[in-house]
């Protein structure tokens, strides 16, 4: 069993798992409201009546809103939410990651888990785990062989590395 996790490709992981969530964005202008209720239309998009124009300022960030904006529109780091986690390889190289996320907040939060094994500089395999948890509550996050390495990196064992990063935002 190997059992590896560090700082340096915690962050490549952030940063994959950033450019992967900005590839799902709607490309709304910055201030637009997101598109609520169960009409048509897809969620983030604007209409005339729900754009606040190109002229109208962005909210400046505060401590209860770190990023400056809605908070349906917030996406930031919770690595502080996982608070268990196990990410091992089996005898054949099947690797799983168990954790917890638990929910400090007194709002109904989404979090995904972005999990990866990287081998240096290369990605074994990843997963992406969403939950989303009440006010206080926990949630168990799984991934079963989401990659698979034969147990010695290109470098030697060392070079094999799990890393798990969390993002949250407020629950629809």
């Amino acid at each position: 069993m190997t059992q590896r996790s560090t700082l340096p490709a915690a962050c490549a992981l952030l940063a994959m798992a950033l450019a992967l969530a900005g590839c799902s964005g709607t490309g709304a202008p910055p201030g637009a409201s997101p598109a609520t209720g169960s009409g048509g239309g897809t969620a983030g998009s604007t209409t005339p009546s729900d754009s606040t124009g190109a002229g109208s300022p962005i909210a400046a960030p505060t401590p209860s809103d770190p990023l400056g904006v809605p908070s349906s529109a917030q996406s930031i780091i919770a690595q502080d939410a996982l608070v268990s986690q196990t990410c091992t390889a089996d005898a054949a190289g099947a690797w799983s990651f168990s954790g917890t996320v638990r929910n400090d907040s007194q709002e109904r939060r989404t979090y995904t888990v972005a999990i990866a094994v990287t081998d240096g500089p290369r990605v074994a395999g990843h997963s992406l785990q969403t939950v989303t948890v009440s006010p206080g509550g926990t949630a168990e996050v799984r991934a079963e062989a989401f990659a698979v390495t034969n147990g010695q990196g290109a470098s030697g064992p060392a070079q094999l590395r799990c890393d798990a990063v969390v993002s949250q935002e407020v629950a629809k």
